[in-house]
């Protein structure tokens, strides 16, 4: 499972940067205004990896309490 979790975590990644980085080649956008895009893009990616993680840590705390028939604490 934690494997899976890592490979969302890197697939994640590299979508963002290979599409910051095609952004950068191909947008007719003025600089300041992309880089802002592009800030405000991984902001919000290392937000929701960070809340995935969050929650799967509680899965697995839950998971773990439940195998050895402990009550799970939310």
């Amino acid at each position: 499972m934690m494997n899976k979790l890592g490979n969302f975590v890197l697939g994640a990644f590299a979508g963002a940067l290979i599409g910051s980085a095609l952004a950068l080649l191909l947008t007719p956008v003025k600089g300041v205004v992309l880089r802002t895009r592009i800030r405000d893009s991984f902001v919000t990616v290392r937000e929701e990896v960070q809340q995935a993680a969050k929650t799967r840590a509680n899965d697995l705390k839950q998971e773990l309490a439940r195998l050895q028939n402990k009550p799970t604490v939310e």
